[in-house]
């Protein structure tokens, strides 16, 4: 089936593996786990097929792969145009309620031009343009299917259940000063937490107070807590930050103040976590993710603006990246321009 031997495909998925594995348990926040993850199914994908091989369940693998990537290329794009119109009838009219319905489409023509591209290659412009754009669709793509499968491997990793501290992450106010569906979810896993947690824990409400809101979101979690029978003295204040980085910055001098052992959660969304277990580390600051549940229709939206996150955070590796992969178009084009 492939120029390799099922024994070396076997050995280069164990690899691949044990290369994923050292890297979680060195630092499960790592970016380059997203990557090493994908590579690992992948070189099981292909290793499944090629051990299975002309026998019944190489046959229906094969089936289940190919509607895995029919699902991926054609169905995937088109769904989450779909939810990006669910996300403006049920959350407003907003860039960010406009991401998945803009991502879905910039998904769809990046296939469609690298179809026609290939299709119709001729060393003409627009067949270059075309072959570029799909390249450039799938570069994002595939780092954003990375993304997303190690954000939701990371919630399976186990992790520790006794904690000193839980950081509750805010988030906007409905109203100026009322509690959003969001924010509640993360307070009810965040008293989860604590409840749960072995040992003398103290909850730390972080959120400043935004240029619309009447209080700040530490206050509003505050009364949030103590409406809900937590002690008053395990609520900490923490209402000056206005992004994720000062939220834990702001955390940290709180506990580090106290003194004492720091063995920190951090509960925030689901799809939130692994951007903020990034800073985290960026801060020194060892803690466990903890993801709270949210809408699955607000869920799309949500990854793909941590991943526009990310690849802020991340641009010369992304920038670089891309010219890599659009360097052949790129040569083709001045071949092309200078004969």
């Amino acid at each position: 089936m492939t120029f390799l031997s099922p024994n070396i495909q076997q050995w280069i998925w164990l690899l691949t593996l044990a290369v994923l594995i050292v890297s979680v348990c060195i630092d499960r926040t790592r970016f380059r786990n997203c990557f090493y993850l994908l590579l690992n199914l992948l070189a099981f994908a292909v290793y499944a097929l090629s051990a299975t091989y002309g026998t019944a369940a190489g046959g229906i693998l094969a089936v289940l792969f190919a509607v895995l990537l029919i699902f991926l290329f054609l169905i995937v794009p088109v769904l989450l145009i779909v939810n990006g119109f669910i996300m403006l009838r049920r959350e407003g009219r907003s860039l960010a309620n406009l991401l998945s319905l803009l991502f879905g489409i910039f998904v769809l023509a990046g296939e469609v031009g690298l179809f026609c591209g290939l299709s119709r290659y001729d060393m003409q412009s627009p067949s270059l343009w075309l072959l570029g754009l799909g390249l450039m669709v799938l570069y994002i793509g595939t780092i954003f299917l990375a993304f997303l499968l190690y954000s939701v491997f990371r919630s399976w990793i186990p992790r520790r259940t006794t904690f000193d501290y839980v950081i509750i992450h805010g988030c906007g106010l409905i109203s100026g000063n009322q509690i959003s569906r969001l924010l509640e979810n993360r307070i009810r896993k965040g008293m989860e937490v604590y409840r749960r947690s072995m040992s003398d824990c103290r909850l730390i409400c972080s959120g400043g107070r935004g240029s619309d809101e009447a209080i700040s979101e530490a206050e509003a979690m505050r009364e949030y807590l103590l409406a809900h029978g937590i002690p008053e003295k395990d609520i900490l204040m923490e209402s000056s930050s206005e992004s994720t980085i000062q939220n834990l910055k702001n955390s940290r001098e709180i506990m580090e103040q106290r003194g004492g052992r720091m063995k920190v959660a951090l509960v925030t969304s689901n799809y939130h976590v692994l951007r903020a277990l990034i800073y985290a580390r960026r801060l020194n600051l060892s803690c466990s993710g903890i993801g709270a549940p949210v809408a699955f229709y607000y869920w799309p939206s949500a990854m793909i603006r941590e991943f526009i996150a990310l690849m802020r955070d991340y641009l010369g590796w992304f920038v670089s990246g891309a010219a890599i992969i659009e360097l052949p178009v790129l040569y083709m084009l001045l071949s092309r321009i200078l004969h």
